[in-house]
């Protein structure tokens, strides 16, 4: 077969058309792989950047239960400090009621009108009345000394003389603070 030379050219121009053509399929396909791997990639990529933001959030879920948490706990603190100081306040208070208390006798006119009927010996009498002048409260003043007065008589009686050597004083009572 001879062929000229426009009939070379020709079947040339197909065949290097045929070849560019072959080529860019070529190329098409290997790049057809590559941007598949790739586009596996960015799928894999994609839910490990979903799977991060559903960790996020779950973290800062529990970042806000954990603050919410601390701010109740710290809230707690601070009422039971507060029960605490006031405690601490009542058991002050308390404190210097009760020491006052134990430097105090308190006595009711009917117990010792009551004690001075038993006592029958006018020295015994004595003793009883100095005892009560003496630690009578400045805060009673004068209404003070005219109570022990009244409740203090010094009859000569002579019943009972058995009881009259006799003082008995007990502490029954319970002092509570309420």
């Amino acid at each position: 077969m001879d062929f000229n030379n426009e009939e070379f050219g020709n079947v040339s121009d197909r065949l290097e058309r045929y070849a560019t053509q072959v080529g860019a399929l070529q190329a098409k396909l290997e790049y057809q792989e590559k941007m598949s791997e790739q586009e596996r990639r960015l799928q894999m990529m994609e839910m490990e950047l979903n799977r991060s933001k559903e960790n996020n959030v779950a973290m800062q879920m529990a970042l806000a239960e954990s603050e919410h948490a601390r701010l109740e706990a710290e809230a707690e603190r601070d009422e039971w400090r507060n029960k605490c100081v006031e405690a601490e306040a009542y058991i002050n208070s308390t404190a210097a009621e009760n020491a006052f208390l134990k430097n105090c006798i308190l006595l009711s006119v009917t117990s010792i009108k009551d004690f001075f009927h038993i006592l029958k010996r006018v020295e015994m009498k004595a003793l009883a009345y100095t005892f009560l002048m003496k630690t009578l409260s400045p805060l009673m003043g004068t209404r003070g000394i005219e109570v022990v007065n009244e409740a203090t008589e010094f009859s000569d009686v002579s019943e009972l003389s058995k009881l009259a050597d006799q003082l008995i004083m007990s502490n029954e009572g319970i002092v509570k603070h309420e």
